[in-house]
C-alpha cells in the first residue's frame, strides 16, 4: 500500500511539471505518439480500482496528464522503443529529463521504470489491466 501511495503522489508532482510547460518554450521531439495495440487500455492496481496509466492509439496518459497534449504545449516527448514487448518514451521539459520504460508482464501485467527524479529515479511499478 505504501508504494501505491508513493506513486501517486509521485506521478501528481510528474502532471504539475508537465502541465507548467508552455508552448512558446518550443518542442524538439516529434510528440507523434503510437503505443502499440499490446499496451494500449488502462492500466492501474485491479484491488483498489485507481488509473495510472491510460495509452491510446496516439496518446499515453500518465497520471492524469497527456502526453501529446503536453507536447504540444511544448515539451520534447519521443518514442525511443516501439517494440511487441517494450513501449520506451524520453520527456524533456524545462531542465527535467526522463525516460519512461513500460515492458510487458505476465498475467496482464505492466512493468513501468522510470528514471526521471520527479518519479523517483530507478523506480519500477507492476500495474494491472483494468
Amino acid at each position: 500500500m505504501k508504494k501505491v501511495f508513493r506513486l501517486s503522489v509521485l506521478l501528481a508532482v510528474f502532471a504539475t511539471t508537465l502541465v507548467g510547460c508552455k508552448k512558446e518554450e518550443g518542442g524538439g521531439g516529434s510528440g507523434k505518439l503510437s503505443p502499440p495495440t499490446w499496451i494500449q487500455g488502462t492500466w492501474g492496481n485491479a484491488s483498489t480500482g485507481y488509473v495510472y496509466a491510460k495509452f491510446t492509439k496516439n496518446d499515453v496518459i500518465l497520471g492524469g496528464v497527456s502526453f501529446a497534449e503536453a507536447a504540444e504545449a511544448g515539451a520534447k516527448i519521443k518514442e525511443k522503443k516501439n517494440t511487441s514487448s517494450v513501449y520506451e518514451l524520453f520527456v524533456q521539459e524545462g531542465g527535467e529529463t526522463g525516460t519512461y520504460t513500460f515492458k510487458k508482464g505476465k498475467d496482464s501485467t505492466l512493468e513501468f521504470y522510470t528514471d526521471t527524479e520527479s518519479l523517483g529515479e530507478g523506480e519500477y511499478y507492476i500495474l494491472d489491466k483494468l
